[in-house]
């Protein structure tokens, strides 16, 4: 009907003038209101499309009109406050971040492109381990930067207001009490408004040409969503697409002070768990077994998830960098090295220590363990913002203070031979994800609040000319750290987790620690 057209029409034209849709609860209505909102929203669900009217919007309302879930109380597809107060704050969408502040991201992202510009991100979608048997779902972390909604098989469409001001349009997973009943609660179109902001949402993704259909630029990354390529494609094959992952890489490089308090919080949980790891390490065990009792420890503290497989490699296999098989027997005069970090809230932590699985450091393994110290040391002191120094110069640095330190001991003659004991870099940028924003080049000076790992290391191989008593020796230091302003020192948030030889040992011979989050 009429309804319907108009629908179309105004997100067929919604660049330059975004039309809405007025929705009224039957509760604060006359009769007549009551009745026309009813209609109308019954006749824009229809097409899977809810519109904003910038006041207070109901969520109840639209998907009763429109029979799509009745439910009482409501819940939706993630966490609030009203139904976690636990875990949230009636001012925040998500654990420690508001509305605003997602808003201002999108502004913010959106000041980068012209008008008449489309910026497309995808969620991401669920994978499956075999058959119908999933894996837990990990929201694609640009959407999540953007919007804050963890829903699988969504899509982000921004555009650009007469104000500059991000014009925010959500397609998401209609409610259906089916499918809900089988994997838990929707938010819906209605949610998408009234909770995370969005100016319309759609639940319908054939809808999206409506939109597509008179734009001048497009930017979407097609590496997130391969089943949501095609429909892309056939709606634009007259327009060159780009990829928007340099602008958003570079806005996610500057943590907000609110995400540097969801990072102290994730690397206080590990650097705790690391801790209460060191407790329970005896000679004897599966390295397997003691990254079970880090999973518990990190997660009793508040971590959903482990960030990244985790690295439990005892004697000879610390050699190996990426050594995840965790299925050997530590013994007793063996160093554990444990690269590892739980995430929390979607903030991970990436922390490396190693210590001697019977609690005590033999000479030759302190001697090692205080050389790389002393470069770390070195290293995070070097990590400022003075408009020079960047990760690739705090690199060259621990090769020439490797060199000085191998040489002494004839290990070495020139600094081309320190990468044998020293293969990988110092750091990376680290955020949302481990190996964060990956697009942007470590030869970047450091600014405030970047946020990267000093992670130290040397790997002495099993061979004869080494000498015997650092042979299958492994040993990396790994914290995480913020750049300080104006030249400030970068500020250690790893620091729960023992790094001193003394503290280390201490920790060993010591009861773990009380769970707690």
């Amino acid at each position: 009907g009429k309804g319907t057209q108009c629908h179309t029409h105004s997100m067929r034209h919604h660049l330059a003038s975004p039309v809405v849709l007025r929705s009224t609860h039957p509760r604060h209505a006359t009769a007549t209101n009551n009745a026309t909102a009813l209609s109308l929203a019954t006749s824009a669900t229809t097409w899977g499309w809810h519109h904003n009217d910038r006041r207070s919007y109901n969520v109840f309302s639209p998907a009763r009109a429109s029979g799509e879930v009745s439910a009482a109380p409501r819940r939706y597809g993630q966490p609030h406050h009203s139904t976690h107060p636990h875990l949230l704050k009636p001012t925040e969408l998500c654990p420690n971040l508001t509305t605003e502040e997602f808003a201002s991201r999108r502004d913010r992202l959106m000041s980068n492109f012209p008008a008449n510009t489309i910026v497309l991100i995808p969620s991401a979608t669920l994978s499956t381990m075999s058959n119908d048997i999933p894996y837990r779902f990990h929201q694609n972390t640009d959407f999540y930067y953007l919007c804050g909604f963890q829903e699988p098989d969504s899509l982000l469409v921004l555009t650009k207001r007469n104000n500059n001001k991000a014009h925010m349009i959500m397609f998401v997973p209609k409610r259906d009490s089916n499918r809900e009943m089988w994997d838990g609660a929707r938010t819906g179109a209605d949610g998408a408004i009234s909770i995370f902001g969005a100016d319309d949402a759609c639940t319908n993704m054939d809808k999206l040409y409506n939109i597509l259909d008179n734009v001048d630029e497009v930017y979407y990354n097609d590496s997130v969503n391969p089943s949501l390529n095609k429909t892309i494609a056939r709606n634009l094959a007259h327009i060159k697409i780009r990829s928007p992952t340099s602008q958003i890489q570079h806005l996610r490089l500057y943590k907000s002070a609110a995400e540097k308090e969801l990072m102290r919080r994730s690397t206080a949980a590990s650097g705790q768990a690391f801790a209460a790891t060191m407790a329970h390490t005896e000679p004897g065990m599966l390295e397997s077994a003691l990254e079970a009792r880090f999973e518990l420890e990190v997660k009793m503290r508040g971590a959903q998830r482990m960030a990244y497989p985790p690295v439990f490699a005892a004697g000879i296999n610390a050699n190996t960098l990426h050594y995840i098989s965790n299925d050997m027997v530590m013994r007793d005069g063996d160093l554990i090295l444990v690269d590892a970090g739980g995430e929390r809230d979607m903030y991970p932590s990436d922390i490396t220590r190693t210590w001697p699985v019977n609690g005590k450091f033999s000479s030759a393994q302190e001697e090692v363990y205080e050389m790389i110290l002393q470069v770390q040391k070195t290293c995070i002191e070097r990590s400022v913002a003075d408009g020079r120094t960047s990760l690739d110069s705090v690199h060259t640095q621990a090769m020439k203070l490797f060199y000085d330190a191998l040489y002494k001991k004839n290990l070495v003659s020139s600094t081309h031979e320190v990468r044998r004991f020293f293969p990988h870099s110092i750091g990376h940028w680290l955020g949302m994800d481990i190996h964060d924003t990956p697009d942007v080049h470590t030869a970047m000076p450091f600014r405030a609040d970047m946020m990267c790992t000093i992670e130290p290391g040397l790997y002495f191989p099993d061979t004869p000319d080494v000498p015997e008593r650092y042979r299958g020796i492994g040993i990396r230091i790994e914290d995480n750290i913020i750049i300080g302003p104006g030249g400030a020192p970068a500020e250690v948030i790893t620091h729960h987790a023992p790094k001193q030889i003394a503290d280390i040992e201490a920790a060993c011979q010591s009861k773990s620690p009380p769970h707690h989050t």
